[in-house]
């Protein structure tokens, strides 16, 4: 499916948020959800060896939060909930016993969740130059290939 919105990932600016090529000029409004694609991967006929088709996975969702003409900031939004204290969740006998704690995890752009704020290139699941298109509101539940922080 086409979308009518096209662009590329132009900067990474922190382990959540990035800036896209497009802009109001281009039909960008604030609140618009994007996928973030990967490199086209081609699928081979199990039968002939033929190539029949790219495949393209979807490595992360990210909605605009600042829109300029040109290009616009976008940060990731998808969350979850993740209990981190006690009533059986981890190896700790410990917390066993201890009431549940529980912490919303937002969808990272990091290759390592434990490493802190800012991010470097090589730490980053999306890189400049990768493909950007409008998000449909069935890709929103989509696996990504994103960590949670």
């Amino acid at each position: 499916m086409t979308n009518e919105i096209v662009g590329k990932v132009a900067q990474v600016t922190s382990d959540r948020e990035l800036i896209i090529n497009r802009g109001s000029l281009h039909g960008v409004v604030e609140g618009m959800v994007f996928r973030v694609k990967g490199s086209p991967v081609e699928v081979l006929d199990p039968d002939t060896n033929e190539v029949i088709g790219q495949i393209a996975k979807v490595k992360v969702l990210i909605r605009a939060v600042e829109v300029a003409e040109r290009f616009c900031i976008a940060r990731t939004f998808r969350s979850r909930k993740v209990n981190v204290g006690g009533r059986f969740e981890g190896v700790s006998l410990a917390n066993a016993f201890q009431p549940p704690k529980w912490e919303t995890r937002y969808e990272t752009l990091r290759r390592d969740p434990s490493a802190g704020e800012s991010i470097s290139p090589d730490q980053s699941v999306v890189s400049i130059g990768d493909s950007v298109e409008l998000a449909q509101e069935e890709d929103f539940d989509a696996e990504a290939t994103t960590v949670w922080k």
